[in-house]
């Protein structure tokens, strides 16, 4: 169906194509044929924001912001403010989680950027003194 989409492939693939790819799963181990269609309901992205600089996450902006806005399906904060956090690297903690859905490819990634945007993630420094943090 599409490049591989790793651990979020359901929500993907019902999303875009209306697939429900758990029950095809059993259908397959039931040795019954999938239900697969080619039929695009929708566009999908998939955004994840991650640390761009390492220290302590004091807050993130914008999610809010980003949630209301035309095809932003969701955008879940995955990590609240508080842990010290790194540069990404692939892997590494996502901060924000969340799914674009739109009719039209270019709608999709106009909700994309503009949610990629707004969110914004706060992060400061972390300083050391006698092994205490202090921000």
């Amino acid at each position: 169906l599409g490049a591989r989409t790793g651990g979020l492939r359901d929500e993907i693939y019902a999303e875009a194509f209306g697939i429900d790819h758990i029950y095809n799963e059993l259908l397959i181990k039931l040795n019954l044929d999938p239900e697969i269609t080619t039929d695009t309901k929708a566009y999908v992205s998939m955004i994840d924001i991650s640390p761009q600089e390492d220290g302590v996450l004091h807050e993130i902006r914008g999610v809010d912001e980003a949630r209301k806005l035309p095809h932003v399906r969701y955008a879940n904060v995955m990590l609240e403010p508080g842990p010290s956090v790194s540069v990404s690297v692939e892997g590494s903690r996502v901060l924000v989680l969340g799914m674009i859905s739109a009719p039209t490819r270019e709608e999709a990634e106009v909700a994309r950027d503009e949610a990629i945007r707004l969110i914004q993630p706060v992060i400061k420094p972390i300083d050391v003194v006698g092994g205490a943090q202090l921000n």
